[in-house]
């Protein structure tokens, strides 16, 4: 499929399919329908300069014409993924604390839940390109940060952590020495997530543009094996 041009007065691309045939659609049914993910880098740059600025239809920056496009109306579902995104990471430093052991060797849960995040995090590149989940990544980033300071603050200053209201009952220091790890495990995260998904973002960028925009589960493995190959190392030795 090409496009051979859009028609600004009815708000139309002229496109070729690959028998030659020539058809008008409206732009918003085209971009709906998911057509304009078959169209060449070259194709998409001329629609990205057509429909940048518009107020109705989202036209994002990809790599090597890679952009993107989509419509204000699947912004719940933009949503439903940052926030399922953001909510798989910032449980990861608390299954940190969670051990189990395996044929000998300790293991903790987090790095069997972090590889979820990138079921969210790769649909949001693919959907809403790449500068919309680098904000995702930048925003994540930032609310690790802010939980690692939070953490630090509750444990630290008396007037947030009073033990005196516990039960004696518990071991409170075994409790506080458990909880003490959470600052170091949330600013070790959010250094270890910006490295590992911005590559992802860029390997699956370039892998999508390599691809023409098809196989999105291939692209996903290829990305996220990579990222996973990073992050493990850093799971290890945190």
């Amino acid at each position: 499929m090409k496009l051979k041009a859009y028609n600004r007065s009815k708000d139309e691309v002229v496109i070729i399919d690959s028998h030659g045939n020539v058809s008008e659609r409206g732009i918003k049914r085209f971009i709906r329908s998911g057509q304009d993910n078959d169209l060449p880098p070259e194709d998409r740059e001329v629609l990205l300069q057509q429909l940048e600025g518009r107020t109705d239809i989202i036209a994002d920056k990809g790599l090597n014409g890679g952009h993107c496009f989509s419509l204000p109306c699947d912004q719940p579902l933009l949503n439903y993924l940052w926030g399922v995104y953001i909510g798989t990471i910032i449980l990861c430093p608390v299954l940190f604390l969670i051990h189990f052991g395996w044929f000998g060797v300790d293991f903790t849960v987090a790095p069997l839940v972090f590889p979820l995040s990138f079921a969210f995090l790769n649909p949001v590149s693919e959907l809403y390109g790449q500068r919309s989940v680098r904000r995702l990544l930048n925003n994540t980033v930032l609310i690790l940060l802010a939980l690692a300071g939070l953490s630090w603050l509750l444990l630290n200053l008396p007037m947030f952590f009073d033990h005196s209201g516990f039960s004696h009952d518990y071991d409170i220091a075994s409790v506080v020495s458990v909880l003490a790890k959470l600052p170091t495990y949330y600013a070790a995260l959010a250094g270890a997530l910006w490295i590992t998904d911005s590559i992802n973002i860029l390997a699956f960028q370039k892998i999508r543009s390599w691809m023409n925009q098809q196989w999105f589960s291939v692209r996903s493995l290829l990305s996220n094996g990579l990222s996973q190959i990073l992050f493990t190392p850093m799971c290890v030795f945190s």
